[in-house]
């Protein structure tokens, strides 16, 4: 009887030190770009910008596809937002990116 309360107040107390796993929401690492897309469809453009320029930040890979997409929705923003460096972000993701299918829209932007 005494092994089997050592046991049980063992594994009782051991409970409290394990942690339960975190869901999707706290570790998926395209959040920001998610949240970004969806402000930016919201047409809230300033703080979609935020979202993809944190994105960009992120990820150290210039070829990512994810970093490519949030450059470009990043250049749009600042065009949306008529800041004075949208022409000079635009024309730089074309020159960066010259075969993405988006540097095409790039043109219909300007």
């Amino acid at each position: 009887m005494k092994k089997y309360l050592v046991v049980f107040l063992v594994l009782f107390f051991s409970v409290s030190f394990f942690s339960a796993q975190k869901t999707m929401i706290f570790t998926d690492s395209y959040k920001d770009y998610r949240d970004g897309q969806e402000l930016f469809d919201k047409l809230l453009y300033s703080a979609a910008q935020k979202k993809f320029s944190a994105v960009i930040n992120t990820i150290n890979n210039n070829k990512d596809e994810l970093r490519v997409d949030a450059e470009f929705y990043h250049a749009v923003c600042a065009l949306e937002l008529f800041h004075l460096d949208a022409e000079v972000l635009l024309k730089r993701f074309v020159l960066d990116h010259p075969d993405h299918p988006k540097s095409k829209k790039v043109f219909f932007q300007l």
